[in-house]
């Protein structure tokens, strides 16, 4: 069996293999995977997969379509004024990244974003802002 160089072996290890399969796949000795793993500062979780613990890995939500992002935020602006919220504020509530709703007016978005301001919206669908209460 000939060995892999070493590109290889950190190119596996950074898909998410984890070390015994990078091991038989290789060549390699799992000592030498980790020793070349941790000079790349990477450590490795109990399941035997390497990570950065310099770099934030998010969830790979799937995304809607540019239609849907545009109608969204159309929706959470007209609410959002009607409240006199910011964007901050909205995204804060919401439970998403700050930078996530302007993404759903240039067209982007993911399930997660449409699905925290469908609950939103729902939940803020009752509540009359003061400005708009009716004297008893």
């Amino acid at each position: 069996m000939s060995v892999s160089p070493p590109a290889r072996v950190l190119n596996l290890l950074r898909m998410g293999h984890p070390l015994s399969k990078v091991e038989a796949w290789t060549g390699w000795p799992a000592g030498s995977i980790r020793r070349l793993a941790t000079k790349q500062g990477w450590q490795f979780d109990h399941r035997g997969r390497s990570f950065d613990p310099n770099e934030v890995r998010l969830p790979n939500w799937p995304r809607i379509t540019p239609e849907e992002a545009r109608e969204l935020f159309t929706r959470l602006q007209e609410r959002r004024a009607q409240l006199g919220m910011t964007w901050v504020q909205v995204a804060i509530a919401m439970g998403v990244a700050t930078d996530a709703l302007p993404k759903l007016n240039r067209g982007t978005g993911t399930t997660h974003t449409r699905d925290q301001a469908e609950a939103w919206l729902t939940k803020t669908s009752t509540f009359i802002p003061t400005n708009e209460r009716q004297p008893v």
